[in-house]
């Protein structure tokens, strides 16, 4: 008894499943990078933030300014202290999320060519095979109409 013969998918159907994994790719590689940048700029404008109140706390008077008030704005410092490292690490893990995204649209980049490969190839194959058979039938054409002993 013979096995079962095996299931197969047509090539054009992996072929193009294998594009929309690509393209799925390309738009999480596209949010992520879009992500990365909101984190990017957060850490920027409280990197500034606290730059101002760094100089603005120098430049003041010392004398003019109660204990509760500089208190105050240390505690103030300290937060945006704390929100740059928070942002320093969204970002990090942002950018690695990002690289992790890179990484899996080359995959799938990778895959979708060697597809694209072949089925160029099997189109070929399948082209040589029809220009073979049409030659043959034009030959077996060609010598039924001058088989010898036929003219006449």
């Amino acid at each position: 008894m013979r096995p079962p013969a095996r299931f197969r998918f047509p090539l054009a159907t992996v072929l193009r499943v294998s594009r929309l994994r690509e393209e799925a790719a390309r738009l999480r590689l596209a949010q992520a990078l879009t992500r990365a940048a909101a984190s990017r700029r957060a850490l920027a404008e409280t990197q500034k933030l606290m730059a101002d109140r760094l100089a603005a706390l120098a430049g003041d008077a010392a004398p003019a300014r109660s204990a509760q008030d500089f208190l105050l704005h240390l505690r103030y410092l300290e937060h945006l202290s704390r929100a740059v490292g928070g942002w320093r690490e969204r970002l990090d893990q942002d950018e690695a999320e990002a690289d992790r995204e890179r990484q899996t649209l080359v995959q799938h980049h990778q895959e979708s060519y060697l597809l694209e490969r072949l089925r160029d190839k099997a189109w070929a194959r399948f082209r040589r095979e029809l220009a073979r058979r049409q030659e043959q039938e034009t030959e077996a054409v060609v010598l039924s109409r001058f088989r010898p002993g036929s003219e006449g």
